[in-house]
């Protein structure tokens, strides 16, 4: 069994200093304190609310509750979480593949459970991701939101950006979309994350007969709006609310 697969595998999505020391015969106490969705193969549960209902917040407890509980309440995955949470995984450990990503981050100023709000945050994220991407050439086919709430329960999911787009408005409709399936909790939030992946240089096709569409439409204000950005910085304009 190799124990210090899960540690890696934690660490590597949690900590961004260049290096952090997970001794032999820690990884167990390491693991324990945090959230349990970052428990590698808690993605794959069908039913995230489960953690909720049986009162597992932290990967330690996790870790204590016994085996055949969690395999009546996750099947097969039970037994495979149990094990992880204690630091033990057969897995070899491998350095995680870099993929270049957008990525946009914000503490909300005032911790709030109103969509309206919620949802405006979540554009001004992705003007700021759309601008980015616009800027690098690129077109994102894929996003993941996460939600981070005021009792440090976290929820994310992730979704398909149609056929890949860098536009403030599609990049938003698959968000907006998103949110409606992750953020179903009452609970107020601290916390949004957004990270687009499946980056794609933009190619543009002409064709014999182009029909007008809305983000063509779009694009003389985009381009403004970028301008205005370039000069005076990312915050200095967003779009209003319909």
């Amino acid at each position: 069994m190799n124990s210090l697969a899960e540690a890696f595998a934690v660490v590597s999505s949690l900590v961004r200093a260049d290096l952090l020391d997970v001794l032999p015969g820690s990884e167990e106490p390491f693991l324990s304190p945090w959230q349990v969705r970052k428990l590698p193969g808690t993605e794959k549960v069908s039913e995230p609310r489960l953690f909720e209902d049986l009162n597992i917040q932290r990967i330690g407890q996790l870790a204590a509750c016994p085996v055949c509980h969690l395999a009546t309440a996750f099947g097969y995955l039970g037994p495979v979480l149990h094990q992880r949470a204690h630091g033990i995984d057969p897995r070899p450990v491998t350095p995680p593949r870099s993929k270049p990503v957008v990525h946009e981050e914000e503490i909300l100023a005032e911790e709030t459970n109103e969509r309206e709000k919620l949802q405006a945050s979540l554009r001004i994220l992705t003007e700021r991701c759309g601008y980015r991407l616009r800027h690098k050439g690129a077109a994102a086919a894929t996003v993941i939101l996460q939600v981070g709430y005021t009792d440090n329960f976290v929820l994310d999911g992730s979704a398909h950006v149609g056929s890949a787009s860098n536009t403030d408005e599609v990049l938003y409709g698959a968000i907006r979309q998103l949110y409606y399936r992750v953020g179903y909790r009452r609970v107020r939030v601290r916390y949004l994350s957004l990270t687009f992946t499946d980056l794609r240089p933009v190619v543009t096709q002409l064709e014999l007969f182009p029909l007008p569409d809305r983000s063509e439409r779009e694009n003389p204000l985009t381009l403004a709006l970028d301008d205005i950005r370039k000069r005076y910085g990312k915050d200095a304009i967003q779009r209003g609310a319909a």
